[in-house]
């Protein structure tokens, strides 16, 4: 069973997590892409996410055993240019259940990672140094949700976090003038658990999606609050696991249980509407756990419950 899959920054690399306890990254070789690193014997239980540092020299991978893992790229040889080397550099510790995300700062370069557990908190994280010392602290310890936290996402321009949980609430996180980090907001929409949220390139707008088989896009006002522009009823039959914003065109890609991949995107005629335009019925042949975007070139990844890894390349239709 694969949980998750990332793309590195620079959409060379792909990162793939699960069951297994091994982080496995895939590079492409002209022709497919082929495994050339496994991270192992790290964790001790299933490795539920992966998530790339913003430069792509550091991985962190989150498991069911309480830990976070932070492995720093070794740079290969010009003779090994389909060999990434990988060294585990810090553990981070201190959630009583399983770490079900990981995610790290955009704004100031990564300084900052937000873990997320079935204990109902999320971790901040300082980091100094990563690739010498490896010195990372606890900074906070955020309550406010009253269920499993599922997944944190920060915003690509400033030091916002938001929040997806098993409470079928979403909630925005912000620094105060005294560094003491706080909920700005709690934001209601779906009937049952949020299991992932994205921000799209510019940070104005965020997507979730949930249990209740609906995508909400959220827009954020000049005040700074966000608010929902508009719920899409989805034609996927179950829960949808997870949800990918494109950074290259405004289209947005939902998988879930129902071993289903989607497309939505934004219609011409109204300023703020998605309209989903394609179904992949039978994208896998079991649940569709993670789908997630290059930034760098239209291509998709998407992992399933068989611990199939599949690639997809977006083309988009000129008619």
């Amino acid at each position: 069973q694969l949980w998750c899959a990332a793309f590195d920054p620079d959409g060379e690399l792909i990162a793939t997590c699960g069951t297994e306890r091994v982080v496995r990254i895939w590079q492409h070789n002209g022709k497919e892409w082929v495994c050339v690193a496994a991270l192992e014997d790290a964790q001790r239980k299933t490795i539920r996410c992966v998530s790339w540092d913003p430069t792509g020299s550091a991985l962190a991978a989150s498991s069911f055993d309480g830990t976070t893992v932070l492995w720093v790229k070794v740079p290969a040889s010009e003779s090994e240019s389909l060999l990434t080397s990988f060294e585990l550099r810090c553990v981070l510790e201190g959630h009583e259940n399983e770490v079900k995300c990981v995610a790290w700062s955009n704004a100031d370069g990564g300084e900052l990672i937000a873990t997320c557990s079935r204990d109902k908190s999320i971790w901040l994280w300082k980091v100094t140094d990563l690739a010498l010392t490896g010195e990372v602290e606890c900074l906070e310890v955020l309550y406010g949700h009253a269920q499993d936290v599922k997944y944190v996402a920060w915003h690509p321009c400033v030091n916002v976090l938001a929040s997806a949980s098993y409470d079928n609430t979403v909630r925005i996180w912000k620094e105060d003038d005294d560094g003491d980090w706080y909920c700005a907001e709690t934001l209601e929409g779906h009937s049952s658990t949020v299991w992932c949220v994205q921000f799209d390139k510019s940070g104005s707008r965020m997507a979730s999606c949930s249990d209740d088989r609906s995508v909400i896009v959220w827009g954020e006002d000049e005040n700074g609050g966000w608010t929902m522009q508009e719920k899409i009823q989805t034609s996927h039959t179950r829960t949808i696991f997870s949800i990918a914003w494109s950074h290259l065109s405004d289209i947005l890609f939902t998988c879930g249980g129902d071993n289903r991949i989607c497309l939505y995107a934004r219609s011409d005629s109204e300023t703020h509407s998605f309209k989903e335009v394609h179904v992949e019925d039978e994208a896998h042949e079991l649940d569709v756990n993670c789908v997630a975007l290059s930034r760098k070139s239209p291509l998709l990844v998407s992992v399933d419950d068989g611990g199939c890894l599949s690639t997809w390349r977006i083309v988009q239709s000129t008619t």
